[in-house]
């Protein structure tokens, strides 16, 4: 894998908690990277010779290609085989999106609006939020994910904007970008 690196990142129960990282290009025997410009989160599905590695839920898998990041993203599941590997499937950060919960949209909100407030109800990061101007119908969603309620409003942003605004993970933040 030329020019890859892939960094593990975990919390060491035994160092105290301390936060480590590992660098497992080495161990990698396969990997693939699916992202769409969809209400979806970017997936990783890598299967790892099981070095002596115990692959933690919810660590930090960070792939890169020279000095551009490609993939960060939480594992959410491990599957370890008769054949000395595991199957490591991990989201990026848009997969919290699809928590769930009751939104409010009040007169006068914009998408970039909404999408402050989704992000803010999940306790997620933002990164640089570009600013919508049409103000959205007042709305209520119940037991929506963010996803809903955000892709919605950009929906209706793309119509009455013409603008095309899209999520785009970047490690632990959101960002919200008109195209």
């Amino acid at each position: 894998m030329k020019d890859i690196t892939i960094i593990y990142s975990f919390m060491n129960e035994a160092a105290g908690g301390a936060q480590e990282s590992a660098d497992i290009t080495d161990i990698v025997v396969e990997f693939s990277i699916k992202t769409t410009l969809e209400a979806q989160p970017g997936v990783l599905n890598m299967t790892a010779i099981s070095d002596g590695f115990e692959f933690i839920l919810g660590s930090l898998i960070k792939i890169s290609a020279g000095n551009r990041d490609i993939f960060d993203g939480f594992i959410f599941s491990v599957t370890t085989s008769k054949a000395k590997t595991v199957q490591i499937v991990a989201y990026d950060v848009l997969r919290y999106l699809k928590s769930k919960d009751t939104y409010i949209i009040g007169k006068g909100q914009t998408a970039s609006d909404i999408f402050k407030t989704v992000c803010k109800r999940l306790e997620l990061e933002t990164g640089t939020i570009d600013a919508a101007t049409w103000h959205q119908t007042p709305n209520a969603y119940e037991n929506a994910g963010g996803f809903e309620v955000i892709r919605d409003a950009i929906e209706n942003a793309l119509e009455h904007e013409k603008r095309f605004y899209v999520l785009i993970p970047e490690g632990k933040k959101i960002s919200f970008r008109d195209l």
